[in-house]
């Protein structure tokens, strides 16, 4: 009879190898499972508040819709202390032919304002208050972020438009 010794060993080498070469999942394949698991996330708790904006599960929405918020006012502060860096400096040809057409300099400050800066939330407007308001632009569904960021964004426009 012969050995059984080396089918043992080949076995075991077969199997230890393929345990070392198989991967549970990528890198770019966890990122993408998390990426979904944030959104269903966050689609729920963005459901939650609009239904029920008392509810504890509307948390993580408030954070994103905070996050929104300050980020939009974070821009907008960047937006105007570059435009008055780039105010004392000399005006262009296309500035002066501008101000010549279209008004004095208050008014071009007002207009260039409305124009970069989409929305203006009050300075004593509540966080609270404004989340609120902003709930009531989620869609029915929310089956994607992009969905809901341009919804929140359509919201902060309607509400709190810079006119």
């Amino acid at each position: 009879m012969k050995s059984v010794t080396p089918l043992c060993i080949v076995a075991v080498i077969a199997l230890l190898s393929a345990a070392v070469t198989a991967s549970p999942l990528t890198n770019s394949e966890t990122k993408e499972l998390e990426k979904e698991a944030l959104k269903g996330a966050l689609a729920t708790s963005c459901e939650a508040l609009r239904t029920d904006p008392s509810s504890t599960q509307a948390s993580s929405c408030r954070y994103y819709l905070y996050g929104f918020v300050d980020a939009g006012q974070a821009i907008d502060r960047a937006s105007l202390e570059q435009f008055e860096k780039d105010d004392t400096q000399r005006p262009s040809f296309t500035e002066r032919a501008y101000r010549t057409r279209v008004g004095v300099f208050d008014e071009r400050h007002k207009t260039v304002e409305i124009l970069m800066k989409p929305f203006c939330i009050p300075q004593g407007e509540s966080r609270e208050r404004v989340i609120d308001r902003l709930a009531r632009y989620f869609p029915d569904s929310i089956d994607n972020l992009t969905k809901l960021g341009t919804s929140v964004y359509k919201g902060l426009n309607a509400e709190y438009p810079c006119s």
